[in-house]
């Protein structure tokens, strides 16, 4: 398929986020080499995307970003949104923003693209890159017409691409984008698919399981999380965590002004979430 291909997509309770439909040998949190054929020393780099806005990019990207900081380890984080630059103000992540175009120009600026993947390549630590729907186009012909996956493997790292299927009215235009991504980056590019029924049923990640576009590309997939559907008092109290550009270790500090109730609405949230999050670092 010609790299040309890759255009924008078309136009009550928490529950159980412990998602994994990866085959079997893929990777895992026991330190085991995993399909893709990386060892757990093998630096990661996460990049989320999608052509489709308001599903959730940022805070996947902030959860993969804090789940490393719970590891005891720094991330080094881009924000690649050129509209946006969510991620940058959860201040704690410490998101660098990358301009994506050219000022007062609709050209990409080729020179800040490389400028962040010369300090991937360098990086010593897990990289999360965040890129909004805006630029998912100019960021992801970048990736593949300059052979970065193929880069980032002969400096020791891989390239791991989280990308996203919503409920709702954007089920159909999330699983192009999915069918999408999944066809045209190398094959030796793990993904992990979040599903995100905030804004409709997507029937859960075993039922996705079913489908022709999940079955085509099972192989490559290391993990499925489905995010949690919450109710009006979780949502309510995530909400007030990332109004405030919070993370969850800072809204469930002592001192931090969330009550012992949001704080334990948070623990559920977070909890399960990290534990799967951990074993795709």
């Amino acid at each position: 398929m010609s790299n040309d291909s890759l255009l924008p997509d078309p136009s009550p309770t928490t529950s159980d986020t412990r998602t994994s439909l990866a085959p079997e040998n893929s990777t895992s949190s026991s330190g085991r080499i995993g399909k893709n054929g990386d060892a757990r020393s093998v630096r990661r780099v996460h990049a989320v995307l999608s052509g489709k806005g308001g599903i959730g990019k940022t805070f996947i990207a902030s959860l993969i970003a804090q789940a490393i900081q719970k590891q005891g380890e720094s991330p080094l984080c881009f924000d690649a949104d050129p509209v946006n630059a969510s991620l940058h103000e959860i201040g704690a992540l410490k998101a660098e923003p990358v301009n994506l175009y050219m000022e007062d120009d609709d050209e990409i600026d080729v020179g800040a693209l490389d400028e962040m993947m010369a300090r991937v390549l360098a990086a010593q630590t897990m990289v999360v890159i965040d890129n909004g729907a805006p630029g998912f186009v100019p960021f992801a012909r970048y990736l593949i017409r300059n052979k970065i996956v193929e880069r980032l493997e002969r400096s020791g790292k891989r390239l791991v691409i989280h990308t996203i299927v919503a409920g709702g009215s954007e089920f159909e235009q999330t699983v192009r984008g999915f069918n999408s991504i999944a066809s045209q980056f190398p094959a030796n590019a793990p993904l992990v698919l979040w599903l995100n029924p905030h804004n409709g049923n997507i029937g859960g990640s075993a039922a996705f399981a079913e489908t022709p576009v999940f079955k085509r590309h099972q192989d490559r997939i290391l993990a499925v999380i489905e995010l949690p559907r919450l109710d009006r008092y979780y949502h309510y109290t995530l909400k007030k965590m990332t109004d405030e550009h919070l993370t969850f270790a800072e809204a469930m500090a002592d001192g931090s002004g969330f009550n012992v109730m949001d704080q334990s609405r948070l623990f559920d949230i977070w909890e399960p979430l990290s534990e799967q999050i951990a074993a795709v670092l």
